[in-house]
């Protein structure tokens, strides 16, 4: 038995795991703060990340093959549908496309007038939440095999709630942020990586994918293991959460 000290025996102690909580504390801060009048906006900005994977995983797995906040996929599904490829059909991707563009509309036309910053973010996310209850519903009332008309309405009141989400983030604009479009995160992810001055961005971009893929895998698990009902309410949970932090000033 020796009297070597925790660390040299490879246990940090108490000290070596303060400091790297402090490492650890000292690179998020910056990445979760912003400037006013976005101040605390990133974080609520992560959580509409988680939301956006989960309510995606549940359009694709109950709604049939359709995403309700990408729409890039969307796209593809809809000229997988004109090719008449098995398992696809281009209606449902239409139908996001719509009820994405109106949920859009509703939020430029409506929910951003007069206001920026988190009074937008509040506004925005209690109208998804609101949106997202009565899809929980009509998925609790109708059961696992909706008839087809039931699906489509569900298909355009999800895209509309993710419409206006999308809008609210290209309006409030926090660097690395989009709340769903990935494919743009993990290119400024790979094209600032290493670059002096940028961390604050790469950290909020690397936690965007991560966070997007465990929204998808929670929705996943819901949807499969409980019901489709329980993965949209917790979606909508969460966006009256993000709304109420928001109105409060709070994160």
């Amino acid at each position: 038995m020796t009297g070597g000290s925790p660390a040299a025996d490879g246990d940090p102690g108490p000290g070596g795991r303060t400091g790297a909580a402090g490492r650890v504390r000292a690179l998020l801060a910056p990445a979760l703060a912003a400037e006013p009048p976005n101040t605390g906006i990133p974080a609520l900005f992560l959580a509409l990340t988680t939301l956006s994977g989960m309510i995606d995983a549940v359009s694709v797995l109950h709604f049939r093959k359709v995403f309700v906040a990408n729409m890039t996929g969307n796209l593809v599904f809809g000229g997988l549908g004109i090719a008449r490829a098995p398992g696809f059909v281009v209606a449902p991707s239409v139908l996001a496309l719509a009820g994405f563009a109106a949920g859009g509309v509703l939020c430029r036309t409506v929910l951003a007038r007069g206001r920026t910053g988190r009074p937008l973010v509040a506004a925005s996310a209690g109208t998804e939440a609101l949106l997202l209850t009565v899809a929980a519903v009509i998925t609790a009332a109708t059961g696992r095999n909706p008839a087809e008309g039931v699906r489509d309405l569900l298909i355009v009141v999800c895209a509309a709630a993710f419409g206006i989400q999308n809008v609210t983030a290209g309006r409030v604009a926090v660097p690395g942020l989009t709340t769903t479009v990935m494919t743009r995160t993990l290119v400024g992810l790979i094209d600032t990586l290493g670059v002096p001055g940028r961390t604050e961005t790469v950290v909020r971009q690397g936690l965007s994918v991560l966070l997007l893929i465990s929204g998808a895998a929670v929705g996943g698990v819901l949807t499969d293991q409980a019901h489709p009902a329980a993965a949209i309410g917790a979606t909508a949970v969460g966006a009256a959460v993000v709304a109420g932090l928001a109105a409060r000033g709070r994160t």
